[in-house]
């Protein structure tokens, strides 16, 4: 009797052990979604040259218009080495809200 409560205890440690490890794919799958997701907000934010094949529009004509949303405050631009970056704060923030609600 004292080895099959023994075997049920090897048992029980190793269901939970395939549980968590259960858990920890899904989170990792989460996480690589997420990674994605993250990935396509830095290239809506990343720049000029997305901004230009997304509306189709020149590069004069394109910088035009992200500097007018930078004057209206909807956009601050951030010049990194030579490319300006452009970042919607507001957006940036509601974005890290949610990711922080989830993490509770």
């Amino acid at each position: 009797e004292k080895r099959s409560s023994e075997i049920e205890k090897i048992g029980e440690a190793v269901e939970d052990i395939e549980s968590k490890m259960v858990s920890l794919k899904n989170h990792a799958k989460d996480l690589a979604n997420e990674r994605k997701t993250i990935t396509e907000i830095e290239k809506r934010i990343s720049g000029l040259s997305l901004l230009m094949e997304d509306i189709k529009v020149t590069r004069i004509t394109a910088s035009n218009y992200l500097q007018q949303l930078v004057e209206q405050n909807i956009l601050q631009k951030h010049k990194l080495g030579k490319e300006n970056y452009y970042i919607n704060y507001k957006l940036a923030d509601i974005l890290f809200n949610i990711r922080n609600m989830q993490e509770l």
